[in-house]
């Protein structure tokens, strides 16, 4: 059995402790501090609001994107992707979508068109954070930052960062120590 992750949290790994404890086996784990995209360049872009989001990927990146390959852009929210989509589509920009709502083979479909090429800017909610590799992804963009959605914040608490899909998304870039 082997497994591989750039993240591997408490419960996967007292999981995976617990079933292969009484047989031989080999564990390399990297503190959670030294994990890094170090060739990956990030940006961080603060703007007021959501129309000031739609400007600033219209006007900026993806003029940057044109020239750079495929890009993700990754929401929080099927809500979010689906009014990202219409909006950058109202633009004139040809792009994707897809969403964890979605039947399995539209799913397979939106996947298949990427990875041949036939489209190059997918927004995804995070169903694409973990697992997906296409050697074309250049460019990664946070539309929205995730959070963690552990019950006790739902009870009015502030949403706290999810660093490890954080980590999974910008992934999605630079894979294998490509630049």
């Amino acid at each position: 059995v082997l497994l591989f992750s750039a993240t591997f949290n408490d419960i996967v790994k007292n999981f995976v402790t617990r079933i292969v404890e009484k047989k031989e086996h080999n564990k390399l784990f990297v503190k959670k501090e030294e994990l890094s995209l170090d060739a990956v360049k990030q940006y961080k872009v603060r703007v007021p609001d959501e129309l000031e989001k739609i400007e600033v990927i219209k006007n900026y990146i993806f003029e940057i994107g044109e020239n750079v390959g495929q890009t993700i852009i990754f929401v929080r929210t099927r809500s979010s992707a689906k009014m990202l989509h219409k909006a950058l589509v109202d633009l004139g920009y040809e792009v994707t979508s897809i969403q964890g709502a979605l039947e399995h083979d539209e799913r397979d479909k939106i996947v298949k068109e990427f990875k041949d090429g036939l489209t190059q800017v997918l927004i995804s909610t995070d169903v694409l954070a973990r697992g997906f590799d296409q050697q074309q992804v250049n460019l990664v963009i946070n539309y929205d930052l995730p959070l963690k959605y552990a019950a006790e914040y739902a009870r009015g608490r502030e949403h706290e960062p999810d660093f490890e899909v954080y980590l999974h998304r910008v992934g999605r870039a630079g894979r294998f120590g490509r630049k």
